[in-house]
């Protein structure tokens, strides 16, 4: 774009005309909103932090907005000075979210401050407030400088953290501000914005946009789309209370999945004590809790407590088919369709991190694990998904189900047939996402080592082990031979090296034909694997890279292992 033009616009954010400052400001929010990275470093390179900066030195420490209220509702003119505070913040947030360079001038300029100033809703009103969090949420990760003002802050945040919302607006509010902790390292007290995460999930988001959509074609009007549709917190729902309710759900979940997060090593100074709870509950949940979980006793008591495991997968669930219809139809519709499409993805990324760090009994026992693995092969292969992003998450937990019951050694997928996994090794095979490929096959191979770890030698090569077995050798071997991914391919056959490395394994790699079809992938695998320098490997492989260069070192020698054993069971057949 012209940096001559954008220069221009720029200047405006200095103007003393109200209106000018309005309209500049978001012109620019839209065009940083609307662009790539490109455009964002190219409005830094063109000074508009000192714009912005400039901008916010209008806004002196007692301003008030006119109707705070309601600035939701008003046009942006009858309240210029509020709306270009508005914009200004949003685009703030847009610069520093892309660049290092925005958020340092930022920390230079001291607009911590200047935002701190308007975070109050009882003075500014929730739309300001949450503006300001959220900008403040995007900049206080891995901010020192951040982190140093907001930390003597942190008990206050605390207290309005704790309030009951009487609206999704408020729930969204104060579970941001619960983000914004997290930040910046304080988890004195995680049991308060675990609570706030619960409350936030409690509500059912279908049954919502259900009643949303019949209230709109009632005639009834989107903004305030109300009759018998409530949000759960006994407000009508409107629009903006249902795009409020979605994204603090949205939010819930993310802040979820940090916690949750076995990469996370900053619970070491968390308090210990469990704040929300009587002592006879402490007790009961901490008698409870299994020596192996690898989250924190407070944090993994609040899981518990606050039964956030069950919530994470109603969040899995999509609407119907005519309320997605109706929704198109209506102004806001694609942007409602376009967050729950986003709440899935997040649900499922978020179940697939608790699944990695909570015991198999408190995440519902083997027998639900197992139908909601069923209900996710639903969902990803007889739906037919066209959601990458979805399909790539919800593979992936699938993946982790099946690993949690093979680690537990569950009898639940004995009540698996072949025809039952068809469906999905057909859809894995035309897929074109690398990742689902992958994590289908890693799930598949976990799939064949548990049947094979619940069962006898005999077992394998009868009724009714051996006939899913069959098709998962074959799926597997199929996937390789096709594949055009080196790290997709190796993941195929470090899952069969896995599935066949014990030996009892030998009588069904001999009525699989496993070793002939193996070695006749070995020089398909190199073939692949070859033309890639050194640099090139590491960087085309990336975190691929170790798992590729394992099954390079394995495969020949597992198949001669492997061929000396089956021969033996030639011998002793002839």
């Amino acid at each position: 774009m012209d940096e001559d033009l954008i220069t221009k616009a720029i200047a405006f954010l200095s103007d003393s005309n109200a209106l000018v400052r309005l309209a500049a400001a978001g012109a620019l929010r839209n065009l940083s909103a609307s662009s790539d990275d490109d455009m964002i470093n190219q409005l830094v390179q063109c000074d508009i932090m000192s714009g912005l900066v400039d901008l916010y030195a209008h806004y002196h420490e007692h301003w008030t907005p006119q109707q705070p209220d309601n600035l939701s509702l008003q046009s942006a003119e009858k309240d210029p000075h509020a709306h270009s505070f508005i914009h200004a913040t949003h685009l703030l947030l847009n610069l520093c979210e892309c660049s290092e360079e925005a958020l340092d001038m930022f920390n230079k300029a001291g607009l911590i401050e200047k935002l701190l100033n308007c975070m109050d809703p009882t003075v500014f009103g929730f739309h300001i407030a949450q503006v300001v969090a959220d900008c403040l949420l995007c900049v206080s990760e891995n901010n020192v400088n951040v982190s140093h003002v907001l930390l003597p802050m942190a008990d206050k945040i605390l207290i309005m953290i704790a309030r009951t919302p009487q609206s999704h607006t408020e729930g969204l509010f104060y579970l941001t501000l619960g983000g914004l902790l997290l930040n910046i390292g304080y988890c004195a007290n995680i049991q308060t914005i675990l609570k706030a995460i619960s409350m936030n999930l409690e509500t059912d988001h279908v049954c919502q946009t259900n009643q949303f959509v019949h209230s709109s074609q009632g005639g009834v009007g989107e903004n305030m789309a109300a009759g018998a549709a409530t949000n759960g917190l006994g407000s009508p729902l409107s629009l903006q209370e249902l795009e409020n309710m979605l994204a603090a759900q949205q939010l819930a979940l993310e802040m979820l999945s940090n916690i949750s997060s076995p990469e996370d090593g900053d619970w070491e100074e968390c308090d210990e004590s469990i704040d929300g709870f009587s002592d006879e509950e402490n007790m009961d949940l901490s008698e409870s809790q299994d020596a192996s979980t690898n989250l924190p006793p407070e944090v993994d008591e609040g899981i518990k407590h606050f039964n956030l495991v069950d919530k994470v997968l109603k969040k899995i669930p999509y609407l119907e088919d005519s309320t997605c219809t109706a929704l198109k139809n209506l102004r806001h519709g694609e942007t409602i369709l376009r967050r729950i499409s986003c709440l899935r993805t997040r649900s499922l990324q978020c179940f697939q991190n608790l699944l990695s760090v909570l015991d198999t009994e408190d995440l519902g026992g083997p027998a639900l694990l197992y139908t909601t693995w069923a209900n996710l092969g639903a969902l990803t292969f007889q739906q037919n998904c066209t959601d990458t992003t979805l399909l790539e998450a919800a593979t992936g937990a699938m993946r982790a189900v099946m690993g949690k019951l093979n680690q537990s050694k569950s009898t639940e997928l004995n009540r698996l047939s072949q025809n039952d996994l068809q469906i999905m090794f057909n859809a894995g095979l035309s897929c074109s996402v690398d990742s689902v490929r992958s994590n289908l096959a890693r799930m598949v191979g976990s799939l064949g080592c548990l049947i094979v770890n619940i069962n006898e030698a005999e077992a394998l090569v009868k009724e009714p082990a051996f006939p899913v077995l069959k098709a998962i050798v074959d799926f597997l071997l199929q996937l390789s031979s096709q594949e055009n991914q080196v790290w997709v391919m190796a993941e195929a056959l470090d899952a069969l090296i896995d599935m066949f490395s014990d030996d009892k394994t030998d009588h069904l790699a001999h009525n699989t034909h496993l070793v002939d079809r193996m070695k006749g992938l070995q020089p398909i695998f190199k073939e692949k694997f070859s033309p890639l320098q050194h640099q090139q490997k590491k960087k085309k492989l990336g975190d691929h890279r170790a798992l590729v260069m394992t099954v390079r070192d394995n495969l020949a020698s597992f198949t001669k292992y492997k061929e000396n054993r089956v021969a033996k069971v030639n011998k002793f057949k002839s």
